[in-house]
């Protein structure tokens, strides 16, 4: 069964899409509702698993790092050898995303890295845990990052029911920079909080970092 969308549900999900960490009341400010009403339809969408999470998405170029694919294909797969595999790659601080996947490869991992003989120390591991398993590790390089426009998604499903045309326009090309930021210690707990829960409040992370919430805004 499907969800159709009202006005007020795509207009509430596309300002979520452009900025997750908005907070009930700019959300309910801006669309001229409550921010109770905000609340109960976010919660359910959540209910109706239309929202799975909101997460946030770091721009790794700007810390000095590229971004790599790999693709992964399994000589004969299995849930044993997938959980391992899987829980191996959750232990490795550069693997930023792991996808199960159907088709030609089993699995796409996403890997950052800022020497390219980062990327091939990882390959060598990998071949060297797993290669008795694996056929085939094929890698991708990502050059250059473009932002599809989600709110057109959700107006064309809404006005065209069950006929879904997933259209993506290249609106907002993410260019590389030279310049690099440098973060410390509590950069990276606020950006690991960040990510468990995007929509967490100032005054919640400044409480779990032990920081003014007037810091951890600015």
């Amino acid at each position: 069964m499907y969800l159709e969308l009202k006005k007020i549900d795509i207009e509430l999900l596309s300002l979520l899409q452009e900025n997750s960490k908005k907070s009930n009341r700019e959300i309910a400010k801006e669309l001229k509702i409550s921010k109770e009403t905000v609340a109960l339809k976010i919660n359910n969408y959540f209910y109706n698993n239309l929202v799975k999470s909101f997460y946030l998405k770091v721009n790794y170029e700007k810390l000095g790092f590229k971004e790599i694919n790999l693709f992964i294909r399994f000589k004969k797969i299995s849930n044993l050898i997938i959980t391992e595999f899987i829980k191996y790659l959750e232990k490795q601080d550069n693997t930023t995303w792991i996808g199960k996947s159907f088709g030609k490869y089993d699995l796409k991992i996403a890997f950052i890295f800022k020497d390219i003989s980062q990327v091939n120390d990882f390959i060598f591991e990998i071949s060297s845990k797993f290669g008795k398993d694996i056929e085939i590790i094929d890698s991708l390089y990502i050059i250059e990052k473009y932002k599809s426009n989600g709110n057109l998604f959700f107006n064309d499903n809404n006005n065209n029911n069950n006929n879904l045309k997933y259209k993506k326009i290249l609106n907002k090309k993410i260019s590389s920079l030279n310049t690099e930021i440098q973060i410390d210690d509590l950069d990276k707990n606020l950006l690991y909080l960040l990510g468990e829960n995007p929509q967490i409040s100032y005054v919640e992370l400044g409480n779990k970092l032990k920081y003014t919430p007037e810091g951890v805004k600015f």
